[in-house]
């Protein structure tokens, strides 16, 4: 015997969640979150704003989700559209909501705004597929991020150039410069030396 299949009910947050998401997220980044199918979400979409075109409902986002594909807060999206310029359309403003949901924003605007505010933004914590339409140019930016140059160990050679230089009265940036090596670097390496030299010395 068949069991009947029950329907699972939409709750307001899901509701809102596909107003905001759909249309500016992949359908595979909603269907993760909500844990429904690519049908159900679309169907749903369209019972809440009578079309599938999420342009046509203006294909805007709210701070949640620009925070989400961005690794940063809700507040520090907030601050930003305050304080620095994040372009943003103000909402429900005869409504008391959350203030996180105050603002609505054009996802091709954002990344207008990112590309002149990298200083702002960590792009190795950017969640791709989440505001969309991406960019060419965050991939790159994406990859220059998360990629970490190996620290070169330092060989006996270096170690006596180093203490040779310091010596001589030469600072840690011109030693660091002449040993191609970062400036903190070189004066950790001198302090380890010197350490060393100092416990020889006492034996």
């Amino acid at each position: 015997m068949k069991t009947k299949k029950t329907w699972k009910k939409w709750t307001p947050e899901e509701e809102q969640f596909v107003l905001d998401s759909f249309g500016s997220t992949t359908i595979q980044y909603m269907m993760d979150r909500l844990k429904r199918s690519s049908a159900s979400i679309t169907w749903k979409y369209q019972k809440l704003t009578g079309t599938c075109d999420a342009q046509a409902t203006g294909g805007f986002v709210s701070p949640p989700i620009v925070a989400e594909a961005l690794g940063v807060s809700h507040r520090t999206i907030t601050l930003w559209i305050k304080q620095h310029e994040l372009p943003a359309k103000k909402l429900y403003e005869q409504r008391k909501v959350d203030k996180n949901y105050c603002y609505s924003l054009d996802p091709e605007t954002v990344w207008k705004w990112v590309s002149k505010n990298k200083e702002r933004v960590n792009f190795s914590c950017i969640k791709k597929g989440v505001l969309l339409p991406e960019p060419r140019w965050l991939e790159k930016e994406i990859q220059n991020a998360t990629y970490v140059k190996p620290p070169r160990n330092w060989t006996k050679e270096e170690d006596n150039t180093a203490w040779t230089l310091y010596k001589s009265g030469l600072g840690y940036r011109e030693i660091a410069k002449h040993l191609n090596r970062p400036e903190k670097g070189t004066q950790r390496r001198l302090t380890t030396i010197l350490k060393k030299l100092r416990e020889n010395a006492t034996i």
